[in-house]
């Protein structure tokens, strides 16, 4: 969200970015909306969204693992970080996620599937691991698939404004509807994308039959998908569930820091009661001072 009030949406179906200004329901295009892929003009699960102070978007490109420019008004992006395949190598990325950008233009990236948090100064052809990249795992210089780079640049009550406005509403028409002919609604969890291993062998099968696929003949298509099915093995299927458990934890870990900055934020708010009563107080005690005089 910007200071003038647009908000910025990342359509992973769509694989595009929206900006919608205050008023509008259908939003504009910022970036990508050409379909799934890795031409410049595209993108392929796009996760996180930064604005800069020029309204360029840098977007998480995850499904190309690269981070993509696109300044205002352009017709494609240019490629920040990333972009080199799938790797653990400085001029590769692992599903990018969270992306942030200073006022240099440096790229900051939780690199996920790395476990490390990458820094990409402006213009450079390969970044520099700043924190994790010692594999998964506990200890205090590791990682375990990081969301986000790091969140500082957000005052308590801007990250606590932004966890309402991206919280989902809690009631909907539809279920006083459903109710009245006895239907219960079960949703997904919210982000269910990423929280539900089929989603995640879904994006796998298209990429690598969106990769192999030459003649773009339908029976050629359903060979290089039974082709990949066959070859779909447990731990294929293993690795995807592990994958689902590490972005839980992370939400976990979301929901217990936003409960903290909530008390924090009250325990602020009490402390200004607090002065104003001793300041009203105050005030009365010497109105009463003078007039005893």
């Amino acid at each position: 969200m910007e200071e003038n009030g647009s908000l910025y949406v990342t359509d992973i179906g769509k694989h595009e970015v929206r900006r919608y200004r205050r008023g509008e329901s259908q939003g504009t295009v910022v970036a990508g909306g050409n379909g799934s892929g890795n031409r410049l003009d595209q993108l392929s699960f796009p996760q996180y969204v930064f604005v800069d102070r020029d309204h360029s978007v840098y977007v998480s490109d995850s499904g190309n693992d690269r981070v993509m420019k696109w300044v205002e008004g352009a017709k494609q992006g240019i490629v920040v970080a990333g972009g080199q395949g799938q790797g653990n190598g400085l001029t590769q990325l692992s599903c990018p996620q969270g992306v942030v950008v200073d006022q240099l233009g440096t790229v900051y990236v939780a690199d996920a599937r790395n476990d490390r948090i990458m820094r990409w100064p402006k213009g450079a052809t390969q970044g520099s691991v700043i924190v994790g990249g010692n594999g998964r795992g506990g200890q205090s210089n590791q990682l375990y698939g990081p969301v986000v780079p790091f969140i500082d640049q957000y005052s308590k009550s801007e990250l606590l404004e932004l966890s309402y406005a991206y919280a989902p509403e809690k009631e909907y028409i539809v279920d006083e509807t459903a109710k009245q002919f006895d239907i219960e609604i079960i949703r997904l969890p919210v982000r269910h994308c990423i929280l539900n291993p089929i989603e995640i062998c879904w994006a796998e099968l298209k990429k690598s039959v969106r990769d192999q696929n030459t003649t773009f003949k339908l029976k050629d298509v359903e060979k290089l998908i039974w082709n990949w099915l066959n070859n779909c093995d447990s731990t294929f299927i293993s690795n995807c569930i592990d994958h689902v458990q590490v972005y839980e934890e992370n939400f976990k870990k979301a929901d217990q820091f936003i409960e903290q900055i909530e008390n924090e934020l009250n325990d602020d708010d009490n402390i200004d009661n607090d002065s104003d009563l001793t300041e009203d107080e105050d005030e009365d005690k010497g109105e009463g001072e003078d007039e005893d005089q």
